[in-house]
């Protein structure tokens, strides 16, 4: 072990860094995992990212290589021992036991007043970028194999062996924006909560004739814009709020067309060719509205100010490995039939350029810059498990989406009365906890508060015949969302337990896949919706 100081630039950095609550809220709000390991090697701290989808046993004080593949074990202790000397080791990759993830880590030491007190490891999960890299040696494998015997092969398979490259590129750098929007839009959730909490509050507070009452329905409006920006951000990075139900893509075009259709300008037309036999698709039909209008307005754009055609088709169409490879998605996806929507216009062609930059976010390369928009379109096709191609021609452009099929049902279940009882929240933001506090109390309700999961635990446990319904943070301290949730469960069975999350629906099911909860509350919401759900839930007071 080494004695001597770090240089004065690292001193104290990792120490800092836990002493910053905002650094850990952040830490904890992205796909990031994060470890706390000290000087002998055992693990003190995980995020919550690494609790959720990290490995499938508990790891905290178990030697840091225990939950990995033998043949990443040596890897890792070199980098660490690297680590202490330089105080800054190398990114290496390391493969988990179960489930079997790959992990991308930096590994760095920590020290205080001079003295090595252990290491911070900080991994993405790079399972996909690995499979796409198999997925290159593969093509690079059958290039070699076929440069042998046929020479006139050669320019198209060093096309294709570009386009993975490029793609896995282009993978690598999506995960890091998105990792980045899902954290921003996290905090600008929070604080757009208490904002309208606040201002939906003090509509209650004020007199019918008072003059601030304007000025407050100003503020509201212009957080819920804020709030559909920040939804933007996490359609982008594929952690949107969504409503998930069966839908039939040709009756939802024919009727989204409509709308879309009054927004065109300039004697354009738009032309419907809707497959009425498409079999339905999981999907929200706000995100379906969302997209049509993001590539009604492209193709709209792509005319120019002439008049033009538009023509949106829907249909099912098979995508064969190679047609995959050479769409804009490729990883986890694989050939089968997909319910499609295409939207074609008779404008100016694209650029070899503007095709391969089409969906990205502020790309200088496009004609017009469409902001976020294509960017969230492409993010919603991702976290659908879908894909996207883009053709342009002499006769004009066409984007291709496709979608998985599938089934979906809607569940419902009654709620009796529980009004007389108490209402606990559960939420590490204070400010969000105060805000919620004094809403639910000008409701009419009584209400108790906490921080973390062990003191709700504790609470329920000491209070059972009093409790008549519990809002839980899926981001809570202490103990995980789903522990606190399982341990108020076992104290009180039937007592309704309603989630609260910057994420969306779909996420928040899948971690409590099994669980009994009430219903999901997306953060930011204005009083009226929260009013309602505490009605339907708790009961009427």
């Amino acid at each position: 072990m080494s004695d001597s100081k770090p240089p004065p630039h690292l001193e104290g950095l990792v120490l800092a860094e836990m002493e910053s609550d905002l650094l850990v809220r952040v830490l904890s709000s992205i796909q990031n995992f994060v470890l706390l390991v000290d000087s002998k090697g055992v693990i003190r701290f995980i995020n919550k990212v690494f609790e959720v989808h990290g490995s499938a046993v508990s790891v905290v004080d178990t030697p840091v290589t225990g939950f990995l593949k033998a043949d990443s074990v040596a890897v890792l202790e070199t980098a660490m021992l690297s680590a202490q000397q330089n105080r800054v080791g190398p990114v290496v990759e390391l493969q988990m036991r179960e489930p079997p993830v790959w992990l991308q880590t930096q590994v760095l030491s920590r020290w205080k007043d001079g003295d090595f007190e252990g290491y911070l490891l900080i991994s993405s999960d790079v399972t996909d970028l690995k499979a796409a890299q198999e997925e290159l040696k593969t093509a690079n494998a059958y290039l070699e194999r076929v440069l042998s015997d046929r020479e006139a092969l050669l320019m198209e398979e060093s096309t294709h062996r570009q386009l993975l490259e490029e793609r896995l590129v282009e993978s690598q750098r999506l995960q890091s924006l998105g990792a980045l929007a899902s954290g921003v839009a996290h905090e600008y959730n929070n604080l757009l909560t208490v904002i309208l909490g606040n201002s939906g509050l003090a509509q209650m507070l004020l007199p019918e004739d008072s003059a601030a009452r304007e000025a407050i329905k100003h503020l509201e409006t212009a957080t819920l814009h804020a709030a559909e920006l920040t939804n933007q951000l996490l359609t982008y990075s594929g952690h949107a709020r969504v409503k998930i139900e069966s839908i039939d893509l040709s009756v939802a075009m024919t009727e989204l067309a409509t709308l879309v259709e009054t927004t065109l300008k300039g004697g354009k037309t738009l032309f419907l060719k809707c497959d009425s036999e498409v079999p339905p698709v999981l999907g929200d039909l706000g995100q379906l509205q969302q997209i049509l209008m993001h590539l009604v307005r492209q193709a709209s754009k792509h005319c120019g100010d002439e008049p033009g055609e538009i023509t949106v088709e829907t249909g099912v169409s098979f995508l064969s490995e190679s047609a995959i490879q050479s769409s804009y998605l490729t990883v986890g996806i694989s050939e089968g039939r997909f319910a499609y929507v295409c939207v074609r216009d008779n404008g100016t062609p694209l650029t070899s350029l503007q095709r391969r930059h089409f969906f990205e976010p502020f790309s200088p390369h496009g004609r017009t810059h469409d902001g976020l928009g294509m960017a969230a379109v492409l993010g919603i096709v991702r976290s659908y498990g879908g894909t996207a191609e883009v053709k342009s021609g002499f006769e004009g452009t066409q984007v291709s989406l496709y979608f998985p099929l599938g089934t979906g049902d809607l569940d419902d279940a009654g709620k009796e009365s529980r009004s007389h009882l108490t209402v606990l929240l559960v939420e590490q933001e204070q400010a969000v906890l105060g805000t919620m506090e004094s809403l639910l109390r000008h409701l009419g309700y009584s209400v108790a508060s906490v921080f973390d999961g062990h003191s709700a635990v504790e609470w329920v446990n000491e209070n059972p015949g009093v409790l008549g319904g519990v809002f839980l943070d899926t981001q809570v301290s202490e103990l995980s969302a789903v522990e606190c949730f399982a341990a108020i469960r076992k104290i009180s069975p039937s007592v309704p337990i309603l989630l609260m999350s910057n994420y969306s629906e779909e996420q928040v099911r899948s971690q409590f896949v099994g669980h009994d909860y009430a219903g999901i509350l997306r953060k930011p919401f204005r009083l009226p919706d929260l009013a309602s759900l505490v009605t339907e839930i708790v009961g009427a007071e």
